[in-house]
């Protein structure tokens, strides 16, 4: 992703990660941060909490 974000005109980027994404809590580890949570609407229909 380093590499990515490396060739592009762009400083900042916005990820967007369910809750249920375990492995996209990993990501604080390597130097980004969670900056707003929100609640997701409809969640019992689309699976997520």
């Amino acid at each position: 992703m380093n590499h990515i974000f490396s060739l592009s005109l762009y400083n900042d980027y916005v990820l967007e990660v369910a809750d249920t994404n375990t492995n996209g809590e990993t990501l604080e580890q390597l130097g980004y941060k969670a900056f707003i949570r929100v609640k997701q609407r409809n969640s019992k229909i689309s699976g997520i909490n």
